[in-house]
């Protein structure tokens, strides 16, 4: 058998985007013997290098993103892991960072994402992962949503995103559940938001020192938000 080694490299207009190394070992005695491969089926490891990516000039998303992807199998039955980290990304300025990301799939085509972003000024966490399988079947769509004490800062100023407030500052503390497809969707868990501050767009005025507990549950087809507790 003989080591077939490559080098990769991918580029964007804006720049180059990853480089790295891939093999495959190519069984000699059937090439030598006119039998042609199942390219299907050749294992493939791969060892790649994400370089540092402006992700405003793919997306409305502003911050840079860096990582490393590990590849193994075949076209047929590949696997993937990839780790990704950003110091600080926003989203329709909601601002979150230092980030890391973990991108897995197996054999069995089961993809795992989480994301997770901390705050060690005062030791803030939020933790978001989901699993799917390819190809995606909505039934088995699933996220977690997991925040301690995590500082939430949103401030477009005079920019409108379409959202029911124009500012949310406050101490969110969270575990949500949500599984199967977006149109029926089964929730479970609870949302607050402590020492807050809100700008709603239907009510001009600023509510300081908002207390907020929210409770989800689903039974059925019905999801349902509770409102426990609200104070201002």
């Amino acid at each position: 058998d003989a080591q077939l080694p490559l080098d990769l490299s991918a580029r964007l207009p804006q720049g180059k985007l990853l480089t790295g190394q891939a093999q495959t070992t190519l069984p000699l005695a059937p090439l030598l013997a006119g039998v042609g491969l199942d390219w299907k089926k050749q294992v493939v490891t791969a060892n790649l290098q994400l370089l540092p990516l402006e992700l405003s000039t793919l997306s409305p998303i502003k911050g840079q993103l860096t990582g490393t992807i590990d590849f193994r199998g075949s076209a047929t039955k590949p696997t993937l892991t990839a780790h990704l980290a950003s110091p600080s990304l926003e989203v329709h300025h909601f601002v979150v960072g230092p980030l890391k990301g973990e991108l897995t799939m197996d054999e069995q085509q089961q993809v795992g994402v989480t994301f997770s972003a901390q705050q060690p000024a005062h030791g803030g966490l939020l933790l978001i992962t989901s699993q799917l399988k390819l190809p995606i079947e909505p039934a088995t769509l699933s996220a977690t949503l997991k925040a301690k004490d995590f500082r939430v800062n949103y401030d477009p100023g005079q920019v409108s995103d379409g959202l029911p407030f124009k500012m949310a500052r406050g101490r969110l503390d969270a575990d949500l559940q949500v599984k199967g497809a977006a149109g029926q969707p089964q929730a479970q868990g609870f949302l607050k938001l402590s020492d807050g501050s809100l700008l709603l767009s239907a009510l001009p005025q600023l509510l300081s020192q908002v207390q907020l507990d929210v409770a989800v549950t689903t039974l059925g087809d019905l999801c349902t938000l509770t409102l426990r507790q609200l104070k201002a």
